[in-house]
């Protein structure tokens, strides 16, 4: 279907924008990964990006020379103690198509000695019956439809050439078709539209994803009870996910993985696995897809990887608003079905 007529604005403003994204999640520093990432980004991008906005700023600014040195400096010179924010877009109001996020948070690095206090504490913790949570840091990048990168022939080698995912431990990802929205509209009548799209948008076509940090970052690092330590989890099955070792050690290993697939689609013909220096990446389908509703419109692959990744999937994330949401909870589980 051509999901460009999923776009909807509102007096001349995007609110809702139908593009294919590519998230990573972090939970160590990787400063030569997040810089190479944001410039493979970036050139990929190119004046598709107009306008920024950065840090504690509220609004987009015009993208100028001195904003393209921002994260560049970030990355060669890190400031111990301080987490970044970056926001590029193509719109000066609204959301874009085109867009590149940098939600980096305060990461020291993980040794021994750290993941063992931190696995300590948290055991602890989930004894007493708290729900304890690590941020962990999100980059995020997305292509209009009409991007050469949207091509899955094209993003496929992209996304597995990241330095992150080749080289680099990361805690998860994931890509495919997406619905950005206005995160930070200002209008209330806005906002309440833009929100009404994406939750009849996202409900028709469940293959989309849509994104917004906070919800997503406090909840992938899981205490694992069984296993003793903390583990990465996914957000969902999507057309391309990203597993990390510590995940695929929680799902029982690579081959274990690879054995429930085969089992699950033995014609293999939608399902391919990818090996990479950290864990292990999982494309189901020949390329991202918006789906219909469920039962009928979701191929028994993504089916069947859904139902692998179900101990490692996310609970529960809050709605665009910051809060629970019914709509939210049917998106995120509509594989379960």
């Amino acid at each position: 279907m051509d999901i460009s007529r999923l776009a909807f604005e509102q007096d001349g403003v995007s609110l809702t924008a139908p593009c294919v994204a590519v998230t990573l999640a972090l939970d160590s520093p990787e400063w030569p990964g997040v810089l190479d990432f944001h410039e493979k980004s970036r050139a990929a991008l190119g004046r598709a990006l107009t306008h920024v906005t950065a840090e504690n700023r509220k609004g987009a600014a015009k993208l100028t020379a001195r904003a393209e040195t921002m994260v560049p400096t970030w990355a060669k010179n890190p400031r111990a103690g301080k987490a970044h924010y970056a926001h590029f877009t193509g719109a000066a109001e609204g959301t874009s198509a085109a867009t590149l996020t940098l939600a980096l948070a305060l990461l020291p690095e993980p040794t021994p000695e750290l993941i063992a206090r931190r696995t300590d504490n948290w055991k602890v913790l989930v004894a007493q019956g708290t729900s304890p949570s690590l941020t962990v840091s999100l980059l995020r990048v997305t292509f209009p439809l009409d991007h050469p990168l949207a091509a899955p022939e094209r993003l496929l080698p992209w996304v597995l050439d990241l330095d992150l995912v080749r080289h680099r431990p990361f805690a998860a990802g994931y890509a495919g078709v997406a619905l950005n929205h206005a995160e930070s509209i200002g209008s209330f009548a806005q906002r309440a539209a833009m929100e009404n799209d994406l939750a009849v948008t996202c409900t028709r076509h469940p293959g989309l994803d849509w994104f917004t940090a906070g919800s997503f970052s406090r909840h992938i690092l899981a205490y694992d009870a069984l296993r003793g330590e903390i583990v990465p989890r996914v957000k969902r099955a999507d057309w391309l996910v990203l597993l990390s070792d510590r995940t695929l050690a929680a799902l029982g290993g690579a081959d274990s993985l690879k054995e429930a697939l085969g089992r699950a689609v033995p014609e293999r013909i939608d399902v391919a696995t990818y090996p990479v220096a950290h864990g292990l990446a999982v494309r189901v389908g020949a390329a991202p897809e918006p789906l219909n509703p469920a039962p009928n419109g979701v191929p028994a692959a993504r089916r069947a990887l859904a139902r692998i990744l179900r101990p490692v999937r996310l609970p529960a994330i809050d709605g665009p608003a910051g809060v629970p949401e019914d709509w939210v909870t049917d998106w995120l589980t509509v594989y379960d079905t």
